[in-house]
């Protein structure tokens, strides 16, 4: 298996003997893999989608020294022979960083405070992250801004497609462009992807560490609200009792005393994160450029992101009801 990891890149990173490589991780962007040294020493090894710049990887190296200072377990990047924390090889970025030790996630282990804690993390992240003076280098083009996946979908002929997408694109652009002012507030560093799939937990289930560190961004507070509420409700939590869940991360978000979130402004950020989601697969059905391809079970990138369009848009209509 090691053949998965360029030997340029082991050089580079100075990598002299391996145990083992594996494939871990399901993102939808970037591969991932855990390396074992023949010492026993674990390494997490990154290759980027080309959406992303070595900037990236610089960021994300300031910015979790800073949260490492103030008390997270980061884990540390791995710099090579030229002391940068990156190589680039066959025109992909390529990282590696400490692996932390943690328990494989599973839902039903979880207690019934896990959305008070999970609350609590998010908190405490963005008022750690809220004392670091610094502008990220890097920003996914229009990454959560909904304004330019709006300007986006204008500029699409929808009736070429079905109508169904047709449908859901017009009720979905409606939609979006109604609650948009809560983005301007609280404007401060943010994770911008902090879904139950890139937390780290321990035995007990309980959440310690965000990981995932290629999204940091100036935004509102509220984009991450929003996500972590999208992600939990439609992607592990499917079947809990939404409005609680909602109640109980809001609860430990304000045990923080950072910024104070109500229930009304978090259903609000829950929705539009959801239906920027929606949106965000509608326009890659015609761009056909984002989003990393299940050539197993579907024909093309563009059947996978109508699947994917359709079933964020039916969480949204679960959202709506339920909250």
């Amino acid at each position: 298996m090691q053949e998965l990891i360029p030997q340029a890149v082991l050089n580079a990173f100075q990598v002299k003997s391996i145990n083992k490589v594996q494939i871990i991780g399901g993102g939808k962007l970037n591969h991932t893999f855990l390396l074992t040294e023949a010492t026993g020493g674990r390494w997490i090894v990154h290759k980027l989608n080309t959406i992303f710049e070595h900037d990236v990887t610089n960021d994300a190296a300031i910015i979790t020294k800073h949260l490492s200072d103030n008390t997270w377990d980061c884990p540390s990047f791995k710099t090579t022979k030229k002391g940068e924390y990156y190589v680039k090889h066959d025109g992909a970025i390529w990282r590696m960083m400490h692996f932390v030790e943690h328990a494989e996630f599973k839902r039903e282990k979880c207690s019934d405070s896990y959305f008070v804690e999970y609350g609590a993390l998010l908190g405490q992240l963005h008022k750690d992250l809220a004392k670091l003076e610094y502008e990220p280098l890097y920003k996914i083009e229009g990454f959560h801004d909904q304004r330019y996946f709006l300007e986006k979908a204008h500029s699409i002929d929808w009736t070429k497609c079905t109508k169904d997408i047709q449908e859901i694109s017009r009720k979905t652009q409606k939609l979006l462009g109604k609650n948009l002012e809560i983005f301007k507030m609280h404007i401060q560093i943010i994770h911008g992807d902090p879904r139950v799939a890139n937390v780290l937990h321990n035995e007990e289930m309980s959440p310690f560490l965000f990981i995932d560190y290629d999204t940091f961004m100036k935004a509102s507070v509220f984009v991450d609200i929003g996500d972590a509420g999208r992600a939990i409700l439609n992607e592990v939590f499917t079947s809990c009792n939404a409005k609680k869940a909602v109640q109980q991360i809001i609860e430990g978000y304000n045990k923080a005393d950072h910024v104070r979130i109500s229930y009304k402004d978090t259903v609000i950020a829950i929705k539009t994160i959801t239906l920027e989601q929606v949106l965000r697969y509608l326009n890659d059905i015609i761009f056909d450029c984002y989003y990393e391809w299940d050539k197993e079970n579907f024909s093309s990138r563009k059947e996978q992101n109508t699947f994917r369009a359709k079933n964020e848009w039916k969480k949204y209509l679960k959202i709506e009801k339920e909250l």
